[in-house]
């Protein structure tokens, strides 16, 4: 027997009910206010409904003539209704009107038509609560496919419902970039006016604008040479341990191990068991024939003496040469342009000290005063030289603080919407005099700066519609393409997912200094 299906309800106390009519084989529970009871008839019979629209009280019908067949039902005038279940008993029924009666016993409307279902039987309590079960299955085998195809597919789209959510709260990729560094360059002219200039231009810097007269002598040396002679030559000693003195005329030979001659300059006489110090030379002149302490024999003398009659050298025989110095035309230019340079070192450690209140300085020399004087002429034979300079120096000095922020300021209106200024420094910009007037007070400052831009963080270099599906190997391939990117990194969330979204909402770019 089917599982029976349980509830309790609480009966209207204006009816009282019993079971009547046959032992039924089954029970059903009804259900409160609107219920469908289903059930599938004996063999060969058709699918039977009852219906209500609203709980009934359900009165005593059960007959076996066939004048009830079409009998109208009013509640009020049974006790109870009761189905047989012999199956036919259905045809000897047929269909059971059934009117409703509504709160003030008045007649609801036309009456309601219930086609009879075999095997039910209705219980009802008198002001107690009953128990009514129902061991018939509620649904026809096709109602069960159909809701629980409607259950598969709830659970499905919930399923499909979630995994939509879960793609756009979690897939995402992170990819940080570190742009390139690039160096701007510009320049700025800048107008500086003399503290005492009565006529300051507009937007000018105040400052000093003067010359001051400089002179410096130096000594500098020649390098012109020209090689008169060359020599080599040194000293040795001469022994005699025979017991005979020795007489060597000069031009006598020396013989060295290696087979270098020398000849000694001048003629001597070595005392027996003594010895004497001469000057040596080669004949041969050149680099190759210097020598280390050595021993020579004096091949000119007999065999038999030349063990006891020899020659030592304690020091180095070096290769010498007599060299001249003169004066060329390099060397005096060269000395003039050093002494210029010198002359505003100078000009700076001396002048600098009498312009305190500024904290920059620019010299230029006056090319048309300078006078050079030079005591000597080009090729002359000379050891050295001295040269005298004279010359007028401007001297324009102001506070560069002005200058590095207008500098600054034209650097930053400069940059392309796409990048920012990373570092502007201050300390390397050049200062160069363009031209001044010491009578009018007046002189121009070009200065040259530089500073490192680069991307700014709302830069917009990636278009992101063309990442869409890449992959990690493509994505990487397409980002070094790009030249402003120095270096990448990419970060895909979660970390198995190895493909960008295709939503250019999920990508999400940082640019990092």
């Amino acid at each position: 027997m089917p599982k029976a299906i349980n509830k309790k309800t609480k009966a209207n106390k204006k009816y009282k009910t019993i079971i009547a009519g046959r032992d039924s084989a089954r029970e059903i529970k009804i259900y409160s206010p609107k219920f469908t009871i289903s059930k599938k008839v004996s063999e060969g019979s058709s699918k039977k409904n009852i219906k209500t629209a609203q709980r009934i009280k359900i009165i005593n019908v059960s007959s076996n003539n066939n004048k009830d067949k079409n009998k109208e039902i009013i509640p009020e005038n049974f006790d109870s209704i009761n189905i047989e279940s012999n199956p036919k008993d259905i045809a000897n029924y047929g269909k059971i009107a059934i009117k409703e009666k509504n709160v003030n016993n008045q007649e609801s409307g036309l009456p309601k038509i219930f086609p009879l279902n075999k095997n039910i039987n209705f219980i009802a309590g008198d002001n107690r609560e009953v128990q009514v079960k129902d061991e018939i299955k509620t649904t026809s085998g096709l109602s069960l496919r159909l809701y629980r195809k409607i259950a598969f597919s709830f659970i499905f789209f919930t399923i499909l419902l979630l995994a939509v959510v879960a793609y756009f709260t979690f897939i995402k990729v992170n990819i940080i970039i570190i742009p390139n560094q690039e160096r701007l360059s510009d320049n700025l002219i800048v107008d500086i006016s003399d503290a005492g200039n009565a006529q300051k231009s507009a937007g000018s810097i105040k400052g000093i604008v003067e010359e001051v007269e400089i002179e410096k002598t130096k000594q500098f040396d020649s390098t012109g040479e020209e090689i008169i002679a060359g020599e080599v030559a040194g000293n040795a000693t001469i022994i005699n341990n025979y017991i005979k003195s020795q007489p060597l005329v000069a031009t006598t030979r020396l013989l060295s191990p290696d087979n270098k001659i020398f000849r000694i300059k001048k003629t001597v006489n070595v005392p027996a068991g003594g010895s004497v110090e001469v000057e040596i030379y080669a004949d041969d002149i050149n680099p190759q024939m210097a020598l280390g302490p050595t021993k020579f024999i004096i091949p000119g003398l007999w065999a038999g003496l030349q063990d006891k009659i020899y020659a030592e050298n304690k020091e180095p025989i070096e290769y010498k040469q007599t060299v001249k110095k003169n004066i060329t035309q390099l060397d005096i230019d060269q000395a003039v342009e050093d002494l210029k340079k010198e002359l505003i070192a100078e000009s700076e450690d001396k002048l600098g000290g009498n312009y305190k209140d500024y904290n920059k300085i620019v010299y230029k020399f006056n090319n048309d005063s300078i006078s050079i004087i030079i005591d000597s002429k080009a090729g002359e034979e000379k050891e050295s030289f001295s040269v005298t300079m004279k010359a007028k120096v401007a001297v324009i000095a102001f506070n560069r603080g002005e200058i590095e922020k207008l500098a600054e300021a034209k650097l930053m209106a400069s940059l392309p919407a796409s990048k920012e200024l990373l570092k502007f420094d201050k300390d390397k910009i050049e200062y160069v005099l363009g031209g001044y007037n010491v009578s009018r007070g007046s002189a121009t400052i070009n200065a040259s700066f530089e500073g490192k831009i680069t991307l700014n963080s709302n830069a917009d270099i990636i278009d992101k519609s063309k990442l869409l599906g890449l992959n990690n190997d493509q994505l990487s391939a397409y980002l070094k393409t790009l030249p402003e990117i120095a270096s990448f990194e990419i970060n895909f969330y979660p970390s198995f997912i190895n493909k960008v979204p295709n939503l250019v909402d999920r990508i999400n770019i940082e640019v990092k200094k």
